[in-house]
């Protein structure tokens, strides 16, 4: 052989004796993996990775989630108190005054609320109270039943019964 052309045999000798050619016969199965093995090893460690961090995720949104639930509960009792506290400011008002109608509002620490009496007669009053507290609204209707009693020292009002109602809409 030329020079030029021994280097490329010696070359093509040590490749047939280094890497010897699998030869199949008509009684031997192909395996789909042979040789991937490492490839769906690594399939499924992505596929692995892929649904943990989908849950971490997940539990990470529904978790804030939680927590605005969790405030926005917060805000609408707050807010159902504060229209409590103008209905019995509103009754307050009553039982000082049986025939008193008027309306009024309160400043509060986290919110206000407001409310309105109007009397019907002398034994019956309606007190309709609206509580805020941040974005949260909440209103309360309570219609009263009054008593005059008459002492030697004067006459008071008394309170005979209050029925509470939290309303949608006044």
């Amino acid at each position: 052989l030329p020079r030029c052309m021994r280097g490329a045999e010696q070359t093509l000798r040590i490749q047939t004796l280094f890497m010897q050619q699998q030869r199949l016969d008509k009684t031997q199965s192909v395996t789909p993996l042979h040789g991937q093995r490492g490839y769906v090893t690594l399939l499924a460690a992505l596929i692995v990775i892929v649904v943990g961090v989908s849950l971490t995720a997940s539990l990470l949104l529904s978790g804030g989630s939680g927590a605005f639930r969790a405030s926005a509960l917060e805000q609408t009792l707050e807010a159902r108190a504060y229209a409590d506290a103008c209905a019995e400011k509103g009754l307050m008002e009553v039982r000082d005054n049986i025939l008193f109608s008027g309306s009024g509002t309160l400043g509060l620490t986290d919110g206000s609320c407001s409310y309105s009496v109007t009397a019907a007669g002398e034994t019956a009053s309606t007190v309709q109270s609206t509580g805020y507290a941040e974005s949260a609204v909440r209103k309360v209707r309570v219609d009263v039943t009054t008593n005059i009693m008459v002492t030697e020292s004067g006459t008071s009002t008394e309170i005979v019964d209050a029925n509470w109602e939290e309303v949608s809409d006044l």
